[in-house]
């Protein structure tokens, strides 16, 4: 039976930072200021972060000219880390205990509505306070199974030390109601990023009464940050330290130029340009997690300049910020509850599956956890006492593969990595609780861990759950190249949903000639980890996205973002979007004539492989792949591949939708071709999270069958299969009236003109054919009367589509820009 990893699951991959940890507080016996031990993300981390960018349609207000929101209940006082905690210390204690109490109304200053910043930190640090963590490490766990508070927990660090791992059903079972639901990412490096983090304070990008705060990370020692009087922050090298912005104000300044003015919209730096690294005006309000006695009160501003410099120029971390969206309660369907001991917990993975046969020995699904995942240290269970652990976590999840009410066999596996039989265990007890609180307990009790191998057990239950159900029986026909919306609905599970479309592919294996391509070769910035950027001559469909451009890394894989990554496993290529062919530690050797190649034109795009290894010359690697504008998609592999060797195939849209390749780290896949197609899909079209499927209509009359995807707020998910159609549209002379074009098709700029019979709100935007935002070039509300605007488009020549919304009206049309 082939197992199937559940799609969504964070897949951990934590690298304990070795960064020395410091006490810069120059007062030895005042309270410690700990830097260092910051688990520094990579850029392909912090690239599968979404970002948050300024809703096209909202409609802003007037924002006032500072703004603090530590002053707010929601905010708890200031304290003083532990260990090398800072990462914990801003996202969980600071940040996740904000938007938990923001959401629900209630007061951060007490401490059943606070969370310890240990409970995340201890599962992330190796077993020692010397090392550190991620902000986004800790809010992935508290995504999957919760977060204690202070009160139920024993204080912000627990007395028990940086290895101490909490026991107790109940105390576990109660944090799975505080739950973190979105992670994202803002840029604030250029002055509509700072616009866009400024209103998510202020009112949330949803017109809330309070806003948000969010984290960030900087340098800081002795030697490389300064202060100036008025507590004005300027960072350093390396990046060591995790804080929180709560506010800003615009009236702060500083002289960087040091010529007496304070300005804006002057080139202080000398390189040509005005932009955000010219501002002298302007900082935002930062918490530190060092006590009160930093700073004073332990706060200080952080100059906008600083949001869009480099790290070298005394910027924070790649120019973003960090934040989350929470849930204001969620009830787990069912809990995995165990009772266990092991010598050695870094040693060991624990895991759930799940099959509807109940014949099965083995589960179908099984669902990863980002914690109790080889973590930890070299530690007892608990860290502190060799007595048993008994933990819950949720497993709900499990529940999207069995019908409700129908026999299932659920499954406890525990792997160990101990090659060396150093360490022991034992599971005492396991069984799984559903949400009427009906406890199914396994049979077996006091199992032996198997040494270096999986242990496995066993439970049969019948849950019954209520899953959502999506009610919407077709979607209208859409007009073709025009705006289409419609909103889908559903019913049952508990609200609020929150809605996908899920695009699969197929694999098949082909028997086609290897396409010896050698003419076009690539030149590389590297020839060990490199990449070049290649375009092709056709847009290529890529789970639901167009693509005619491609990184082409030397590590045998095609990725959409420029720059290279270590993706060299079938967990890198779940992780991230990537077409990867034969991921490996590949490296050109020019005097073998390895190179990378390109061959393409408007009916097909293949890039080629021929390399060696890093370390192995003597290893030889041929492989290639061919693109299609259908979306399909051929991997092939030459005939003189060297065997045994360590590599990874398949893809994936870095965001849970994946396909491992049959052949992938095959032993001798010489002479194998294979094919990746899926279903064909209307570009152009998406739905949003609430559900409303939109977009411009594709340029033909055609049909699509969508699979859509609602899920609840407890995490059971339900699809549902529903036809798009498009039709030729219906003209409506008067209509057109309101809308003329000149000249159309146009070579430098289109005038676009149109009246309004009364006043209206009016909203005018470009979209490429794929439905892709182009530009806004009217958002306002305009009186009755005519109106014109041109568009100078810094776009390639091509079709383009104009929407213009009014009040109770919009209007689509073309645009041929040549």
């Amino acid at each position: 039976m082939r197992n199937f990893l559940l799609s969504g699951v964070f897949i951990l991959s934590v690298f304990i930072s070795n960064a020395q940890i410091i006490n810069v507080n120059p007062d030895k016996n005042g309270e410690p200021w700990i830097v260092g031990g910051l688990r520094v993300p990579s850029q392909e981390e912090i690239n599968k972060i979404p970002v948050l960018t300024f809703p096209e349609e909202y409609n802003t207000k007037d924002l006032p000219s500072s703004l603090d929101n530590s002053t707010t209940q929601y905010f708890r006082p200031i304290f003083s880390q532990t260990h090398g905690s800072c990462a914990q210390a801003s996202g969980t204690a600071y940040l996740f205990t904000y938007e938990i109490n923001r959401i629900r109304e209630t007061s951060a200053n007490i401490s059943s509505n606070q969370f310890p910043s240990h409970y995340t930190y201890n599962f992330l640090n190796g077993g020692s306070g010397a090392n550190g963590s991620w902000m986004q490490d800790g809010w992935e766990i508290i995504k999957a199974s919760g977060c204690p508070t202070v009160a139920t927990y024993g204080g912000l660090t627990n007395s028990e030390s940086d290895k101490y791992w909490m026991s107790g059903y109940d105390d576990y079972i109660s944090g799975t109601d505080n739950r973190v639901s979105e992670i994202f990412s803002i840029n604030v490096g250029t002055p509509e990023g700072l616009e866009t983090l400024k209103y998510w304070m202020y009112d949330h990008l949803d017109g809330a009464d309070i806003g948000s705060i969010v984290n960030f990370a900087a340098g800081i020692s002795n030697d490389n940050y300064q202060t100036s009087g008025d507590k004005i922050i300027s960072w350093g090298n390396p990046i060591n330290h995790a804080m929180t912005f709560v506010g800003w104000d615009d009236n702060i300044e500083y002289d960087y130029s040091n010529d007496g003015n304070i300005t804006n919209d002057v080139d202080i730096n000398s390189d040509g340009v005005v932009d955000m690294k010219d501002w002298e005006r302007g900082a935002l309000i930062m918490v530190n997690s060092w006590g009160t006695s930093w700073m004073g009160d332990g706060k200080a501003y952080v100059m906008y300049k600083l949001l869009a410099e480099s790290v070298e120029n005394g910027g924070i971390h790649a120019n973003k910020v960090y934040g989350i969206n929470v849930k204001e309660t969620q009830t787990p369907q069912l809990l995995l509850k165990v009772k266990a001991e092991h010598n050695s917990r870094n040693k060991i993975k624990v895991s759930a599956g799940i099959s509807e046969d109940i014949t099965d020995t083995s589960p179908e699904y099984v669902l990863n956890f980002p914690m109790f995942n080889k973590q930890g240290g070299d530690y007892d269970m608990r860290g502190t006492s060799s007595l048993p652990i008994e933990f819950t976590t949720d497993i709900t999840p499990l529940l999207n593969h069995i019908t409700s009410g129908e026999n299932a066999v659920f499954f406890l596996q525990v792997t160990e990595d101990d090659p060396y039989s150093s360490g022991t265990g034992m599971i005492y007890d396991f069984s799984i609780v559903d949400n009427e609180g009906n406890e199914y307990i396994c049979s077996s009790h006091n199992v032996s861990i198997v040494n270096n191998d999986l242990t496995q057990l066993s439970v049969i239950a019948q849950i019954e759950f209520e899953a959502p159900e999506i009610t919407t029986q077709s979607i209208p026909e859409a007009a073709v190249s025009e705006y289409f919306s419609f909103q889908l609905e559903a019913e049952g599970g508990s609200e609020p949903y929150n809605w996908n479309v899920i695009i699969s592919y197929n694999e098949e294996t082909i028997n086609e000639s290897y396409p010896s391509i050698s003419s076009n070769q690539l030149t590389p910035n590297d020839n060990d980890d490199g990449y070049v950027v290649q375009s092709i001559d056709f847009d290529f469909p890529f789970y639901g996205e167009l693509y005619n451009e491609f990184t082409v890394s030397t590590d045998g894989s095609l990725l959409f973002e420029e720059g290279f990554e270590y993706l060299r496993t079938e967990e890198a290529i779940m992780g991230t979007k990537i077409i990867g062919v034969f991921a490996s530690d590949l490296m050109i050797f020019p005097e073998d004539n390895d190179g990378l190649f390109y061959e393409g034109d408007e009916n097909s795009a293949t890039f080629r492989w021929k390399t060696s290894l890093y370390g192995d010359q003597s290893a030889d690697i041929d492989a290639a792949v061919t693109l299609f504008p259908n979306g399909d998609m051929k991997f092939y592999y030459g005939d003189n591949i060297t065997e045994g060797l360590s590599w990874a195939s398949g893809i994936s849209n870095g965001s849970g939708s994946y396909k491992i390749a049959d052949i992938s780290g095959s032993y001798s896949p010489s002479n194998s071709q294979h094919k990746f197609s899926s279903g064909a899909y209307p570009f152009g079209m998406e739905i949003t999270s609430s559900g409303l499927f939109e977009g411009i209509a594709p340029d033909e009359t055609s049909s699509w069958d969508i699979e859509f995807i609602v899920t609840d707020n407890n995490n059971i998910s339900k699809t549902k299969t529903l036809t798009f159609y498009t039709i030729l549209g219906s003209v409506n002379e008067h209509e057109l009236e309101n809308i003329r074009l000149f000249p159309n098709p146009f070579s430098e700029s289109v005038l676009i003109s149109y009246f309004i019979e009364n006043e209206s709100y009016v909203n005018l935007s470009i979209y490429d054919i794929a439905g892709r935002h182009i530009q806004t070039l009217i958002n306002e509300n305009q009186t009755a009367g005519d109106y014109q605007t041109a568009w100078s488009p810094n776009v390639p020549h091509g079709l383009y589509v104009y929407r213009i919304e009014t009040d109770g009206f919009t209007q689509t049309g073309k645009l041929i820009f040549q």
